[in-house]
């Protein structure tokens, strides 16, 4: 097993530990509950087969907090030999995400006890990411179609409606009456999910507005609009990023 690794932690809940990854050249370790295990175990042999890498998995038993485990990890980091001038005791790791969690946090204690080196990796895996097939732009158009629609016909009519007659309805009421009236996809008031794609939407309401809120939200809309026409494939980034700033013009002046 070469000694590069990789760290990448996914998702958390307040009970505890989703799941945790180490990558190296030759292997995948994997912390996870049973049931992740079952599903990743069909991957096992393609993995092997495909890119000659073995999926390790580290099942964590219920009420437990994945200590051992955790611990056996690490030692297999800190055993692997140093060849070809890496260092084992590298981490790529997504540093702008704050551990949720006791299992996390456990996770990045042990982390610094060991005194890793952290590599930032969060941009390598939006890359890895980045690449989408056909089936999976299916999939992100019809999610953000879901959202679109909700915003749309229920939402926006809704908020109008309690705004002009001033009526007092809490935020969490707003969000039932969203999901009973769309379907269970719908994550949030604006965001909706497909088939594990997810799509979210924000609408500012401006109520009582000053004539410098109006102004900004006047920039603001027309940036949007400008982005929008510009996001067009064989564009690069920069091309939207340079329509969006030279669409401010003059209304901008004192915001």
């Amino acid at each position: 097993m070469q000694s590069t690794t990789q760290l990448q932690a996914k998702g958390s809940t307040s009970s505890g530990l989703d799941s945790l990854k180490r990558n190296s050249r030759k292997q995948i370790h994997i912390l996870c509950s049973q049931k992740k295990a079952s599903i990743l175990e069909y991957v096992k042999r393609a993995a092997l087969e495909a890119v000659d890498v073995d999926l390790v998995l580290h099942v964590k038993p219920k009420n437990d907090n994945g200590t051992s485990l955790m611990d056996a990890m690490f030692h297999a980091i800190l055993d692997q030999p140093k060849s070809d001038g890496r260092d084992s005791s590298t981490f790529g790791h997504i540093l702008r995400e704050a551990p949720e969690g006791k299992s996390f946090e456990m996770w990045n204690k042990k982390l610094k006890n060991n005194k890793f080196c952290l590599n930032g990796t969060a941009n390598r895996f939006s890359t890895l990411f980045a690449v989408k097939s056909t089936e999976e732009i299916t999939f992100i158009r019809e999610a953000a179609y879901l959202t679109a629609t909700m915003m749309k016909n229920f939402v926006v009519s809704k908020l109008e409606n309690v705004i002009d007659e001033e009526k007092k309805v809490l935020h969490s009421t707003l969000m039932e009456e969203t999901e009973k009236d769309f379907a269970s996809g719908i994550t949030g008031v604006v965001g909706a999910k497909y088939k594990n794609y997810c799509s979210n939407i924000a609408k500012t309401f401006l109520i009582d507005a000053d004539h410098l809120q109006s102004r900004a939200c006047g920039v603001l809309l027309k940036a949007h609009e400008v982005v929008i026409g510009s996001s067009k494939p064989g564009n690069g980034l920069n091309t939207t990023y340079q329509a969006a700033f030279f669409s401010r013009g003059k209304g901008c002046s004192g915001l």
